[in-house]
C-alpha cells in the first residue's frame, strides 16, 4: 500500500512538474507579448509626437503667413476689391473655404505655387526635381490644389488655373483670399 502510494504521488509531482513547465512558458509568453506591446505603445506615442509636431508647423506656417491673406467679405466691407483685381476672377471656380484653407496650409503647396507662378506647366515629376521633393509627394500635394480648383491638370501637366493669377503680380486671387508669394522666404525650402 505505501509503494502505491508512492507511486501515485511520484505520478502527481510528476504531473505537477509538467503543469509548472506549461505555466512558465505560458508565462514566457506573455512576458514577450507584453514586451511587443510595450513597444507598440512606444512607437505610437511617437508617431502622436510627430503629429503634434507637423500641426505645431502647420499652425506656425498658417499663423506666420496671415500677414500675406486678405481676407475679402464684400457682405461685411461692401467692396469688391478681388474682382476689381482681376476681372477673370468672376468666371473662376468657386472654392469653399474650409477646402482653400486645407489646400494652403502646407508649406510644400506654397512652394508648388510659388514654382508654378512662374507661367510654366509642369508634370509632378518636373516639379519634384525643381524642388527637391519626391514627385509622389508633389502628386498627391498637386491633387489636394486640383480638387481645390486652384490648380489646372492638361495632359499630366499641372498649371495655375488662369482665372486666380492677378496680372503683373505674385500673387493669386482665390476669391476670399488673395496669397502673395513675393516673399521669398515662405516659399523656399
Amino acid at each position: 500500500m505505501y509503494t502505491r502510494f508512492l507511486e501515485q504521488y511520484t505520478r502527481f509531482l510528476e504531473q505537477y512538474t509538467r503543469f509548472l513547465e506549461q505555466h512558465s512558458r505560458l508565462l514566457e509568453q506573455y512576458s514577450r507579448f507584453l514586451e511587443q506591446y510595450s513597444r507598440l505603445i512606444e512607437q505610437f506615442i511617437s508617431f502622436l509626437e510627430q503629429e503634434i509636431r507637423l500641426l505645431e508647423q502647420h499652425t506656425f506656417l498658417l499663423h506666420d503667413a496671415t500677414f500675406l491673406l486678405e481676407l475679402d467679405f464684400p457682405a461685411l466691407s461692401g467692396s469688391l476689391h478681388s474682382h476689381a483685381m482681376n476681372p477673370a476672377s468672376a468666371t473662376a471656380p468657386q472654392i469653399p473655404f474650409d477646402s482653400l484653407l486645407t489646400a494652403i496650409s502646407d508649406k510644400t503647396r506654397w512652394r508648388i505655387l510659388d514654382e508654378l507662378l512662374k507661367g510654366e506647366a509642369l508634370p509632378a515629376i518636373e516639379l519634384g526635381n525643381r524642388l527637391k521633393v519626391p514627385a509622389t509627394n508633389i502628386s498627391k500635394h498637386c491633387v489636394v490644389l486640383h480638387r481645390c480648383g486652384i490648380l489646372k491638370r492638361e495632359y499630366g501637366l499641372y498649371k495655375i488655373h488662369p482665372a486666380h493669377l492677378i496680372p503683373g503680380e505674385r500673387a493669386l486671387d482665390l476669391g476670399t483670399v488673395v496669397i502673395r508669394l513675393d516673399r521669398a522666404d515662405l516659399v523656399k525650402s
